[in-house]
């Protein structure tokens, strides 16, 4: 509840989010500056995924995936590769792949087909789960490595990790904003 609560305040100050007092009815007591002013004090990096994220701001997407890349260079697993370029790519794949989310382009999510002229049946191209996982190959293509490293040193893996470690970012700076954002309410 209360992280869906800090993502709906922080909604508030971007296009995607919506005009409160036109749903709700009465006065709506936090605005855009409570939002802002909740994020002060967040960890660089939660202030940069949630930026990216809830605000659209790409200059703090790039500062996101050039801090993940100087992480990612550090790790054993990446220490033969000497192509920064690389390196920023596996990056920049796994921040895009956690803002974007993987939902299927075909069912939108929804598991399922609704066709004008026959029965619902699960989507053909997510193979009824909604989302798409993207290859190794098309991964690493991406990436501009071999695939067969890519495979061999379960990069996939890595990268699902990270996106894991961005989610838990973002549920610990939505608490926080949630919880500034109400406390600010009250004063």
């Amino acid at each position: 509840m209360s992280t869906n609560r800090g993502a709906y305040l922080m909604a508030k100050m971007t296009a995607k989010g919506m005009d409160l007092r036109a749903t709700h009815g009465g006065t709506v007591h936090i605005d855009s500056m409570h939002v802002a002013a909740s994020c002060a004090g967040l960890p660089k990096m939660s202030y940069l995924l949630i930026s990216a994220k809830y605000c659209d701001d790409v200059q703090c997407a790039l500062e996101c995936v050039s801090r993940v890349a100087d992480s990612i260079q550090e790790e054993p697993l990446f220490s033969e590769i000497k192509d920064r370029a690389a390196i920023q790519r596996v990056a920049a794949l796994a921040v895009n792949e956690w803002l974007t989310g993987t939902i299927c382009s075909r069912c939108k999510g929804r598991k399922e087909l609704y066709p004008t002229d026959g029965p619902v049946k699960a989507c053909h191209v997510c193979g009824g789960t909604g989302r798409l996982k993207p290859s190794d190959q098309t991964r690493s293509r991406r990436a501009g490595i071999s695939t067969k490293w890519w495979t061999e040193n379960k990069v996939g893996d890595y990268i699902m990790d990270l996106r894991d470690g961005f989610s838990q970012i973002e549920n610990s700076a939505l608490w926080h904003i949630y919880r500034k954002a109400v406390g600010s309410e009250a004063a």
